[in-house]
């Protein structure tokens, strides 16, 4: 940020402040893996176990709030490989992967098919990234330890392995943060909470992800309620009149949204942000470029945008 950005950031805190609770979560696995039925048990579904026929096609996003102090943004990535490459763009560090393997596979032999891929392409795209180890459908609440100690081995040789062939030719590698692996059964509830809790230690951890229990500036909420005023209504006039007459909802909380608010040019969306600025007798803001940056870095951090290029996407 520099000074000048740290400044800024402290003088939009002295006018309004709220605490950021937001952690985006992915869902990583092989098909079959039952990340749905997890994502509908975390979230308290009464019948979590997802049919078949309705499996997951490429991505699916909900919130699921955890506590007054947690809320998820749940990427649940559908495990097929012909859906990985628009997977990639959303496979970023700030995440919480969660990766799953499910309790039939979780052996030597299935190692390379159902985890091996997804920890290179986390070490690829995500280095340094949170991982939090789940072997799925573990029914048998006596066999988690057993399963949980492979999980923990099997990955742990393979990134010994991994910093073995980094050092011998030179690169620095930055591993991933991988947790103690979890042992979980949709049909025992008591295995789903002690994920909830897991998560919850996890997100919370000093260092791991600075964005949830971070004090943030009121004015970082009115760059995401401008995204939302675009979302909905569309054209940048008709969102700047819902913005001035105190219309719009933060994007997150809209309800309908136009075909013509899907995405916008990242400048586009900032001089739009500056034009809001503008109306604002009640609260000036002195470095609006600045807050607008480090706003829309925050929410993407979170998932609640989506940066390609020079293109925000918001729906």
């Amino acid at each position: 940020k520099g000074l000048g950005g740290i400044r800024t950031f402290f003088e939009e805190l002295d006018k309004g402040a709220t605490t950021s609770t937001v952690l985006k979560v992915v869902l990583a696995g092989d098909a079959m893996a039952g990340k749905t039925s997890l994502r509908n048990a975390v979230a308290g579904r009464p019948n979590p176990r997802q049919a078949e026929k309705d499996r997951t096609i490429h991505l699916d996003i909900e919130v699921v709030p955890i506590d007054e102090d947690l809320v998820l943004n749940i990427y649940d990535c559908g495990g097929q490989q012909e859906y990985l490459p628009g997977q990639l763009p959303y496979i970023t560090r700030h995440a919480l992967f969660v990766l799953m393997v499910e309790a039939p596979c979780a052996k030597d032999q299935f190692f390379e098919k159902k985890l091996e891929r997804f920890l290179v392409l986390l070490q690829a795209r995500a280095p340094g990234a949170v991982v939090l180890p789940v072997v799925s459908k573990v029914d048998d609440a006596d066999a988690a330890g057993p399963l949980c100690e492979w999980f923990d081995g099997a990955a742990g040789k393979w990134f010994e392995k991994k910093l073995r062939e980094a050092e011998r030719h030179g690169h620095e590698l930055k591993a991933l943060h991988v947790e103690p692996a979890l042992a979980v059964s949709v049909d025992r509830p008591e295995s789903v909470q002690l994920l909830r809790d897991a998560i919850s230690n996890v997100a919370k951890q000093s260092g791991l992800f600075p964005s949830v229990g971070q004090r943030i500036p009121l004015s970082y909420q009115d760059v995401l309620k401008t995204f939302g005023a675009v979302a909905e209504r569309g054209a940048n006039e008709l969102a700047l009149q819902a913005l001035c007459d105190d219309a719009a909802k933060v994007l997150g909380e809209t309800t309908t949204f136009s075909p013509h608010g899907a995405y916008r040019p990242y400048d586009e969306l900032m001089a739009l942000w500056g034009r809001y600025c503008e109306t604002r007798a009640d609260r000036r803001i002195e470095n609006p470029v600045r807050v607008f940056v480090d706003a829309t870095a925050l929410w993407e951090a979170q998932g609640r945008v989506f940066i390609d290029g020079r293109l925000v996407f918001l729906q």
